[in-house]
């Protein structure tokens, strides 16, 4: 609430350094450069996490919503459904509402 975005974006950095495993932090790493317009990045954050683990809802449901940002609404549909396939409820509402 207080918008303190970048703080919180370094503060996951450093998490993500000291136990680079963690794809929860980079989870919240995508999350905070979603909600901060930066939607490029958060397609390349959530690629990498994909690289990793093709299984990771939530990194589907923000790669959806971030092309969904960039004006690529199909290809941001597709992404959101791939979370919702693999059991993402949250991605299933907003396919709902974007499409």
């Amino acid at each position: 609430e207080a918008k303190m975005y970048q703080q919180a974006l370094d503060d996951i950095r450093t998490a993500i350094a000291r136990a680079p495993k963690v794809s929860l932090f980079r989870v919240e790493e995508a999350y905070v450069l979603l909600r901060t317009s930066q939607n490029e990045e958060c397609v390349k954050a959530c690629e990498a996490l994909l690289r990793e683990d093709d299984q990771n809802m939530a990194a589907y449901r923000l790669m959806g919503l971030a092309y969904i940002n960039m004006n690529q609404k199909a290809k941001g549909a597709a992404y959101l459904k791939k979370a919702e396939e693999l059991g993402d409820a949250t991605a299933a509402a907003y396919l709902e509402r974007y499409q």
